[in-house]
């Protein structure tokens, strides 16, 4: 704590107490607390070199990982590109399986119409042949 202030509290409490033996105890009782409670933080703090030592460390493992994402980058566009190969020919083929099942249909579609009409028509004419 700065001398200033050390005075300023020691003036205060010798007002307060009316002793300055009192005050000057009160006042190294404040001092002492403080310090220890300063000292205490800043063991916790970090230091510059240790701000350095952990913006060096953090750049190595950046760096690394950089490495690593470019490495596997390759690797992974492999892999993409094999199943996108994969893919086109599955669809491709089961685009050719919906066409032709989808002709087939429209084939049976067709015959069961026309067939219907023949036997409507067969119907009308049987009807027409009882009357």
């Amino acid at each position: 704590m700065p001398v200033a202030e050390s005075m300023h509290l020691y003036e205060i409490f010798s007002k307060y107490f009316e002793n300055g033996k009192d005050a000057k105890a009160a006042v190294n009782a404040i001092e002492t607390i403080s310090e220890t409670k300063i000292s205490a933080m800043l063991r916790r703090l970090l230091t510059k070199d240790d701000k350095v030592d952990l913006i060096r460390e953090m750049k190595s493992d950046k760096s690394e990982l950089v490495e690593m994402i470019h490495s596997n980058k390759s690797e992974l566009v492999e892999i993409i590109h094999s199943n996108k190969t994969e893919l086109i020919e599955k669809i491709q083929s089961n685009k050719t399986e919906l066409v032709a099942m989808i002709g087939r249909s429209k084939v049976e579609t067709i015959f069961w119409i026309v067939g219907l009409g023949i036997v409507q028509i067969a119907l009308i004419l049987f009807s027409k042949s009882l009357t």
